[in-house]
């Protein structure tokens, strides 16, 4: 909200909490999906998806890429 996401370029993409929340709350989603799943193939994919979505997103947050 407020500008268009090429307004400022990926690094203000990568680094804005605003921004990276979303990938977080995905992959957040996609862990706690997978408590539910009943299938265990599918139950380690999206707890995999899901922890891997949030640490790529706390990585570029964290580390100011």
């Amino acid at each position: 909200p407020g500008h268009s996401l090429s307004q400022h370029g990926a690094l203000h993409l990568a680094t804005s909490p605003f921004h990276v929340a979303t990938p977080m709350g995905v992959g957040a989603a996609l862990w706690l999906g997978s408590r539910l799943a009943a299938h265990p193939s599918v139950r380690r994919c999206l707890a995999t998806l899901g922890t891997v979505a949030i640490a790529v997103a706390g990585a570029f947050w964290g580390l100011g890429v």
